[in-house]
């Protein structure tokens, strides 16, 4: 588990390094779009895939589905300041031993932009209930806290774009609604994405890989948690 823990610590201190290095030269490179073309003034995106949670707290795996939304807005002369609420949601079924957790996660994120690159802070909370090899009451957790968001949006091209989104959130404060002693620990994001253009700047296809993992308490026993998950769906732009 230590080495998994180095490995990811790893690799993202090298994504945060390119990310760096690419948001320093943005000013020599040359998209294909103009930033008027692909940081809309407002959006919409809702989506959803395969997922697969990988969870030591109920010592199963299994798969089902995730599903997300999420819309914001950026203002100013170069739609440099944005802000945006995300929100994702999945029901796991661990048909092995008969056990179920539920988890919604919600951010709202402030962020700004320097062309292709964008730092951002994060407000985040946490829903995770969970019935724990037929005991329906085990966890109904829920939590809040804070964090940061570092990402990139770079054009492909005059009809494609690639994203890439890491959030991190600690969360500060966690309670059980049946009074176990629980804690949330850091939940780290990672999102690779890609859109393609359905229409000229309205409607995009979006499809990508969600990689997530957090640790928790519970009455004094750590879990590590996995979730990991391919989507599909659309993107609505609109420019004013």
């Amino acid at each position: 588990m230590r080495n998994a823990k180095n490995l990811v610590e790893a690799s993202l201190r090298l994504v945060f390094g390119l990310i760096a290095m690419l948001g320093l030269s943005s000013a020599n490179i040359s998209f294909a779009k103009t930033d008027g073309d692909y940081v809309p003034t407002a959006f919409l995106r809702a989506g959803g895939g395969l997922s697969t949670y990988k969870s030591k707290m109920v010592d199963s795996n299994d798969t089902r589905t995730l599903l997300e939304y999420s819309f914001g807005a950026y203002a100013g002369e170069d739609r440099q300041f944005g802000m945006l609420v995300r929100r994702d949601s999945s029901t796991t079924n661990f048909v092995l031993n008969s056990s179920r957790i539920a988890a919604s996660w919600q951010d709202v994120i402030t962020r700004y932009r320097w062309g292709p690159l964008y730092l951002g802070v994060v407000l985040g909370s946490a829903e995770i209930d969970a019935n724990n090899a037929g005991d329906a009451e085990f966890l109904k957790a829920r939590g809040s806290g804070y964090g940061e968001n570092l990402g990139l949006m770079v054009p492909v091209g005059r009809s494609a774009m690639f994203t890439m989104d890491v959030l991190m959130v600690a969360n500060s404060t966690a309670v059980d609604l049946n009074q176990k002693t629980v804690t949330i620990g850091q939940r780290m994001d990672i999102d690779l994405g890609a859109s393609f253009d359905i229409t000229k700047q309205f409607v995009d296809l979006l499809v990508g890989y969600k990689y997530r993992t957090y640790p928790l308490s519970v009455d004094g026993t750590s879990y590590a948690e996995i979730f990991t998950s391919t989507y599909v769906g659309f993107l609505f732009s609109f420019y004013f």
